[in-house]
């Protein structure tokens, strides 16, 4: 053999497949990552007496001990991973998970240490061993570790690799002589098992930071643990149905808020799986005949700006996100020409209006100016649209003998936009007595934090799902026990173990299914759930089992066709679908029906996570890769349906080249209907995802980040990240918008000079660059500067300057924001009728191109007109409708114009209560934008308001 040649062989590096990727066949790596228990032992003593005996002698005498050791570990369901001269290293739960692998792990660690005390008696029997006295150290660390085969193949051979175990190794290096160590971490898995001593924090080796550390005493006097199985019937809850009852009848009986004017609303909150669906499904069914019901949900899996009233109205269309275009627009137009046959003129134009917009977000399209916008004029279009409309539908659902029940699911998800518009049509019904009968159920986890605005608004009233006793938990579990063979003692461990959760208890009870009869009375139960899952993931057969991986990558839910080509991609049988009604019958997926495709959903959130956080970290990459290339050919007309999705999916399998462009798209769409909270969370993804390989498009991303920042209040952070792109970009156009945020920022915080700076570096750049459409920008921007300065007669100039450019370009919308400007000036030169003429005029600009940021300045203005003119009753409209803009649009300034205004006439007409009521939400906003100054005279005017009688 040459000394440059290969001693793996010829195939090794396989350099001709990396070479034809196209017929490259795709494989998953063997192995997974898994929760295991690792136990390091190590015998102490032998060194005194290996000078003393042959080698022969001590090696027969470390057999002996190593195979007792084996019989302990094996006992308890581990395995050995190796021998290591005077050690030895054992698994749990590498191959089979059970949520015991501690426990076994430290039950073996007893036993072996029983074992040798033993053996040191007998040896001591034996001439030569008589004063050798053998120690134990062992160490034991559960954790996350990459479990598979190494090297060449040998049978069914296979380690654990990952810092969990060379943590384990370092408590047994560290542990004393005959005592068990584990760090805290692992000590709490068995707490209610075992006693322990605490050793105190120490030093090991790889570890930045000391290991606090525990040693076994042993068992607890008292260590039972519990079980659980799956519902049947429905148990429990009289309390809370009969609560939701009672609410409902006085909603019927237009008795319950009446005088207030308000709306029922009941919030049920609960941990995840005690049981709220489940609760007002059972309420639905007792009121089926009584009630007209409007179902939304929001969503974390595919999360989508304002994905409650999407699902609300997916469910109210009866349509499904993977039919063809053609069929959705058949169930919609059906389902709008029977409200239109319904409705009265009026309710006939709303319909007629809005229909466009409804139809944008189910994906159908008409042709609408509207939907040419963005950002926030296409947000208040899309947000005063499902108002309208929902307004219409309650109207046409309505009658003496039914009362409107409006389901929100799971709220704790619910997304900015979605928020916002739950607002705005809380405000609308709360003014709107005639739609008093009816009845909003919404449901949530414990983490979200009820908005005031239903306290304010409506007679809300909290449901609080505690555990199910456990005399209901015992009814259930002897309900879906049924037939089986199963001991009390069993039985009360699944008490114990659910802690009166339904959803634990139902997988509990699916385990017990899976389970001989004659190993159910005393085969250890599982103490997470966790754990649980996997154990009954580990008894699916290989076939089932990897399938169930697989889906896992695509998600919650998951089409067949996905599957099948994902299938393709590695070169296996498409022919799954034996094996997915097999997954079925094992309770683990539910069949999906009324979709186009045929698909599935992972009975429980929790199963799926399980099934993909066992992947390998390689292995995710290569399915989330081969799932969104499956969408891209199954959907390629229709991408933009799935843009979160393939973002997600491309972004996982570290494909920066292909999920860029999905997630700037995603990115932007989140920033087009202004759902500010996942465009951020997107446009720093794409930040991630970029890094310093393209520089300009990085900017523009950070500047894009700044200006939602800035809307939403985060001035401290947009600022410093505009300074710092104005000098890093090269880009004509990126410094001419730095420079415009940088002046406008400065005029909010009172630094006119600086303003002045910004502005006129902006008319000189765009000057300079002869760009008509920046000249008009940035001379309106100096026209109000030289407002703010006092110099009116300039200002005027310039803004009659950017009028003229604005018509001569044909620019409407900055028609409509200089004409504004220009009726301010005129109110201040005591030209209040041409003033007036300015601002009607830019209303009907706003008005007929729907810009809803200019219609909302507009109406302000018209309203700050009347102020002046002290005619505050004819303001109230104008400012009214200006709040409702702002609250659709999210913009604390505006917001801050109308509540204030709004505040200050019901001040100068002696309503105090009314005026406080917009004073505190002024107070909010200013301390939501860390305002100490602007916070200071809100809390000086409410003192003051608040002294008088």
């Amino acid at each position: 053999m040459d000394n440059d040649d290969l001693i793996f062989g010829g195939d090794f590096f396989d350099l001709e497949s990396e070479e034809d990727a196209s017929t490259q066949k795709l494989e998953l790596r063997e192995g997974e990552l898994r929760e295991v228990a690792v136990l390091f032992a190590d015998i102490r003593g032998f060194s005194s007496i290996s000078n003393l005996f042959d080698a022969e002698t001590i090696h027969k005498k470390m057999d002996e001990i190593m195979k007792i050791f084996t019989r302990c570990i094996v006992f308890y369901g581990g395995v050995v991973d190796k021998y290591m001269g005077d050690g030895i290293m054992a698994l749990f739960g590498a191959r089979k998970a059970t949520e015991q692998d501690t426990e076994r792990a430290i039950h073996a660690a007893i036993k072996m240490q029983q074992q040798l005390q033993l053996y040191n008696s007998l040896l001591s029997r034996q001439p030569g061993f008589e004063t050798l006295e053998l120690g134990l150290r062992i160490g034991i660390n559960t954790g996350l570790v990459s479990v598979g085969a190494i090297g060449e193949k040998r049978g069914d051979e296979y380690t654990v690799y990952g810092p969990e175990v060379n943590l384990g190794s370092r408590m047994e290096s560290n542990a004393p002589v005959n005592r068990i160590m584990m760090p805290l971490g692992t000590k709490k898995l068995v707490d209610r098992i075992f006693d322990f001593d605490h050793n105190g924090p120490v030093t090991v080796k790889g570890f930045s930071e000391p290991i606090d550390t525990w040693l076994v005493k042993g068992p607890k006097q008292d260590s039972s643990l519990h079980r659980r199985n799956q519902e049947i019937r429905y148990i429990g809850r009289e309390t809370e149905l009969a609560f939701l009852k009672s609410v409902f009848n006085d909603s019927m009986t237009e008795s319950f808020g009446k005088r207030e004017g308000k709306i029922a609303c009941v919030s049920i909150m609960g941990e995840a799986g005690l049981g709220k669906t489940r609760l007002v499904y059972e309420f639905e069914r007792a009121h089926d005949e009584q009630i007209r019901a409007l179902h939304g949900a929001c969503s974390a899996v595919i999360p989508s700006p304002l994905n409650l009233f999407i699902s609300m109205f997916e469910s109210l269309f009866r349509i499904q996100i993977n039919e063809a275009l053609e069929i959705k627009k058949r169930k919609f137009e059906e389902a709008m020409n029977r409200l239109c046959a319904k409705a009265n003129p009026e309710q006939l134009a709303v319909l007629s209006d809005v229909q466009p917009l409804i139809a944008f977000l189910l994906e159908i399209k008409y042709p609408d100016e509207r939907l040419r916008q963005s950002g926030a004029d296409l947000l208040s279009h899309l947000s005063g649209a499902i108002e309208r409309f929902l307004i219409v539908v309650i109207n046409l659902y309505s009658d003496q003998d039914h009362l409107i029940v409006i389901i929100l699911d799971d709220l704790h998800w619910i997304d900015d936009a979605s928020s916002n518009v739950l607002e705005n049509l809380l405000n609308t019904i709360s003014r709107d007595f005639s739609l008093s009968r009816l009845f909003f159920i919404m449901m949530h986890r414990p983490d979200y934090i009820v908005p005031s605005f239903l306290n304010l608004l409506m007679n809300h009233l909290e449901l609080k799902l505690k555990p199910l006793s456990s005399e209901d938990i015992s009814l259930l579990i002897h309900e879906f026990t049924k037939g089986l063979d199963i001991s009390e003692d069993t039985m009360q461990k699944v008490v114990e173990l659910s802690e009166g959760n339904p959803f634990f208890l139902e997988e509990w009870c699916n385990y017990i299914d899976d389970l001989p009869k004659d190993n159910l009375k005393d085969f250890p139960v599982p103490v997470s759930l966790h754990s649980m899952i996997l154990t009954r993931l580990d008894k699916l057969g290989p076939q089932l089992r990897l399938l169930l991986h697989k889906a896992s990558v695509i998600g919650q839910d998951f089409f067949v066709d996905i599957l099948k080509i994902v299938e393709k991609r590695l070169r296996e049988s498409d022919a799954i679908d034996d094996t997915l009604i097999r997954l079925e019958q094992q309770s683990l997926i539910l069949k999906m029906v009324d979709y186009e495709l045929k698909g599935y959903s992972f009975k429980h959130i929790t199963t799926r996570e399980v099934a993909y956080q066992t992947l390998l970290w390689e292995n995710r990459k290569m399915l989330h890769q081969i799932t969104g290339e499956a969408i891209e050919e199954l959907f390629a007309d229709r991408l933009d349906e799935f843009l979160f999705t393939l973002s997600e999916h491309f972004t996982k399998a570290e494909l920066p080249a292909k999920a860029i462009p999905y997630l700037r798209k995603a990115a932007e769409f989140a920033s087009k209907v202004y759902n500010n909270r996942q465009a951020l969370e997107l446009y720093n993804k794409l930040l991630d995802l970029i890094g310093n390989s393209d520089p300009e498009q990085r900017m523009e991303i950070r500047f894009k980040v700044a200006e939602i920042q800035w809307m939403t209040g985060n001035w401290k952070d947009a600022i410093p990240a505009v300074e710092d792109i104005l000098d890093r970009t090269a880009n004509q156009e990126l410094i001419f918008e730095a420079h415009r945020f940088l002046g406008i920022a400065a005029f909010y915080k009172g630094d006119i000079d600086r303003a002045h700076e910004q502005f006129t570096a902006c008319l000189a750049l765009a000057t300079g660059q002869d760009n008509q459409r920046l000249i008009c920008v940035a001379t309106s921007n100096m026209g109000n500067w030289y407002f703010q300065t006092k110099d009116y007669a300039r200002a005027k100039e310039l803004q009659i300057q950017s009028l003229e450019l604005a018509r001569a370009i044909n620019d409407t919308q900055r028609q409509a924001k200089t004409l504004s400007n220009i009726g301010l000036i005129s109110i201040v030169e005591k030209d209040l009728a041409y003033a007036e003429k300015c601002f009607e005029e830019s209303l009907e600009i706003a008005v007929t191109n729907r810009f809803m940021k200019e219609e909302s300045i507009a109406l302000g203005n018209l309203g700050y007109a009347k102020i002046v003119q002290q005619d505050l009753d004819d303001a109230i409209p104008f400012l009214e409708r200006k709040l409702s803009l702002a609250q659709t649009m999210n913009d604390k300034l505006e917001l801050l114009k109308a509540l204030g205004n709004l505040g200050n006439i019901y001040n100068a007409k002696g309503d105090k209560d009314k005026a406080l009521h917009y004073y505190f939400q002024i107070r909010d906003i200013r301390i939501y934008l860390e305002d100490e100054d602007g916070l200071k005279r809100v809390e000086m005017e409410i003192a003051e308001l608040e002294k008088r009688d």
